[in-house]
């Protein structure tokens, strides 16, 4: 398990104290991550089902 997902949050967490603010910063992680995975899962299944 890739550990750079825990090392952004713990940035985040340390680098801004009040829990109101880590909101936006934690909400814009979130998005980017899934936007990332959705991507990654349609281009593999796309190379996957290529014909030769």
């Amino acid at each position: 398990m890739p550990l750079e997902p825990a090392v952004i949050l713990c940035m985040i967490v340390t680098m801004v104290p009040a829990a109101r603010e880590q909101a936006t910063p934690i909400g814009v992680f979130s998005f980017v991550s899934a936007g990332g995975v959705s991507l990654d899962l349609r281009l593999r299944s796309r190379a996957s089902h290529r014909s030769p």
